[in-house]
């Protein structure tokens, strides 16, 4: 539990960062692609938190002997990112990919963390 609290502190000013600060600094630099670049860092700042909070998972399974369960949901969040790249890049650009990568880390890390907590208590 501690570990979680850990990754929590660590990764979570930083989302919040990502969410707040790319507005204004694309402001004071005035480059033209202020707005998709602002939208783009706050959806990698929230995939990003959900991925470090997977991390726990990991070494939990790793733990357990269980190597092959933290490998498989990786395998899991590349075709997601992958196929979500596809389908969401030609219609969104950059936009797109930062959509397609959150809806990677999310799945897979909502599922790996729910996985390794129920074989921890009840395997």
């Amino acid at each position: 539990m501690r570990s979680s609290k850990l990754l929590v502190i660590i990764t979570l000013p930083l989302m919040i960062l990502l969410l707040a600060i790319p507005g204004p600094y694309y402001v004071l630099v005035r480059t033209g692609v202020r707005h998709t670049g602002a939208v783009c860092l706050g959806i990698l700042g929230v995939a990003t938190f959900l991925g470090a909070l997977s991390a726990v998972s990991t070494m939990t399974a790793l733990g357990a002997g269980k190597a092959w369960m933290p490998a498989a949901f990786a395998i899991a969040s590349s075709v997601i990112n992958l196929v979500s790249n596809l389908l969401l890049i030609p219609r969104y650009g950059i936009n797109g990919a930062a959509w397609g990568a959150l809806a990677a880390s999310h799945s897979c890390s909502c599922l790996h963390c729910a996985d390794s907590t129920f074989h921890a208590l009840f395997h």
